[in-house]
């Protein structure tokens, strides 16, 4: 009610203004940031979590992995997607977050690789989630070594990760994976400036109608087949978030 109240009083320019200069200080302060520190300040300091939601979770990887309406479906379409491609195909994913997506893929596993950059949400995972095919890794996708795989999932992460760290991680993704199944958070533009850089942190390209597409430039991912597998909205939620499954060359 008094936020309402003060956008009632404050003329729309100023707001604009006032909104530019928080942004500007936020990006001074991830611009300076490692990867590892990144994700740890945003973990920690709830960045993703909705107010409501912060006395529940102590660790919140945002409304993609929350809301129903991009996870339900997600989920049954993504378990067509493995039993399509191998019966128990070993899966590897980067980024897991908090893993309440994840969570509910792993019996259709041969083996699940589950990694992240940030060390105490992979051990609070390691607590919370337990299977017998179900491994916990530390691991920075764009400089460290990966786990091989038959599918790479990363959902909604390269969206936060600038252009070099992306390119850092396609480098390392040769002769590791037959598929990459990616999720990104797009704008609603059927024309769009892909690709758009960023600072490595919270913030996504969409502010920029822009989006992650990796068989662009500056990326120019080398595919032997791509299908869209699943475009998901919600009322509340600007754009979409598009699943993509890439048959690796």
């Amino acid at each position: 009610m008094f936020k309402k109240f003060l956008k009632i009083l404050i003329p729309a320019r100023l707001i604009k203004r006032l909104k530019n200069l928080r942004e500007k200080i936020e990006f001074n302060r991830f611009k300076n940031l490692g990867l590892e520190d990144v994700f740890k300040t945003i973990y920690e300091e709830k960045i993703w979590t909705p107010e409501s939601e912060k006395k529940n979770f102590k660790y919140y990887s945002g409304l993609g992995s929350h809301k129903n309406e991009f996870t339900e479906k997600y989920i049954l379409e993504t378990i067509n997607v493995l039993k399509s491609i191998k019966k128990n195909p070993d899966i590897v994913e980067l980024g897991c977050g908090d893993f309440k997506v994840s969570e509910k893929l792993v019996k259709f596993s041969n083996s699940f690789k589950a990694c992240d950059i940030f060390k105490d949400l992979i051990e609070n995972n390691k607590k919370e989630f337990k299977d017998p095919k179900l491994q916990f890794f530390v691991l920075d996708m764009t400089k460290d070594e990966l786990p091989s795989a038959d599918i790479c999932i990363i959902r909604c992460v390269l969206q936060h990760l600038s252009n070099k760290k992306i390119l850092n991680f396609l480098n390392r993704i040769n002769g590791k994976f037959k598929f990459l199944l990616i999720t990104e958070h797009y704008p609603n533009k059927i024309n769009f400036s892909a690709n758009h850089d960023i600072i490595s942190g919270p913030n996504i390209r969409l502010k920029y109608d822009s989006a992650v597409d990796l068989t662009k430039a500056p990326f120019n991912l080398k595919v032997k087949s791509e299908k869209n597998i699943y475009k998901a909205y919600s009322k509340d939620v600007e754009g979409f978030l598009n699943t993509q499954l890439y048959e690796l060359e």
